[in-house]
């Protein structure tokens, strides 16, 4: 796809997602062809969405595929058969990232409209987190792999300069991390649910603790000086 704006793999590492500022996205064979030298070929074109795709998250099982554009919406999409199965309409600026729960039962979005939402997968909202929400772009957001939803944190960043912490669903206020010193771009959680990251417009890439007493804290910090870091990314 034209530039690119998301990619994300599946399961079974043989499926790779994209999604791009044609507004469509793209469901890659990542095993066809290799030995050609051609790293993977388009299988099927997703199309539906009306402006670009800025993000793309799978369901764990690789089942299913969940966008967020800037026409203000996300979609669920079936992988085996490219179909668009649900459309969530809610948010009144660009969605800029969506994430699912370890149990694939809940859905979290964020955008320019500076809110955080949780969905049901059927396209409901269940809660639009109001305790001390950012000020500014909500650029991110990432879900601890906790098997409790009761014990599920999200993670938001924000061009507030922040990294915030709430519980899953009920979207109150844990913790504000801050470390950056301007607009924050990402954060991801390690598969384990030990650590976060996050990422900013001030070079920085921010390690973060979230088990202990010293939780919420940065542990290490990473100085790009002057370039901006979009993404880290976790190791498994």
């Amino acid at each position: 796809p034209e530039f690119p704006g998301s990619v994300v793999s599946c399961a079974d590492d043989a499926t790779l997602v994209s999604g791009s500022r044609d507004n469509h996205l793209m469901i890659w064979n990542m095993t066809e062809q290799q030995t050609a030298g051609v790293p993977g070929v388009p299988v099927k074109c997703l199309e539906g969405h009306a402006h670009f795709v800025s993000s793309i998250a799978m369901s764990s099982d690789g089942a299913f595929a969940l966008s967020g554009s800037w026409d203000h919406t996300l979609r669920l999409w079936e992988v085996a058969t490219g179909r668009c199965i649900r459309t969530f309409k809610g948010h009144t600026k660009d969605v800029l990232a969506v994430a699912f729960s370890a149990d694939n039962r809940h859905i979290i979005s964020c955008g320019r409209d500076k809110t955080i939402r949780l969905w049901n997968t059927v396209g409901e909202v269940k809660k639009v987190y109001s305790d001390k929400p950012h000020s500014e772009w909500v650029t991110s957001v990432a879900i601890t792999p906790s098997e409790a939803a009761e014990e599920t944190l999200v993670l938001s960043a924000g061009w507030d300069n922040k990294v915030k912490a709430f519980k899953l669903l009920d979207g109150s206020h844990v913790a504000d991390m801050e470390a950056h010193t301007g607009p924050v771009n990402s954060v991801v959680v390690s598969p384990d649910g030990t650590v976060a990251a996050s990422a900013g417009k001030d070079g920085k890439v921010c390690l973060w603790k979230l088990t202990g007493e010293d939780k919420f804290t940065v542990s290490h910090t990473f100085d790009c000086g002057d370039h901006t870091i979009n993404a880290p990314i976790p190791e498994p």
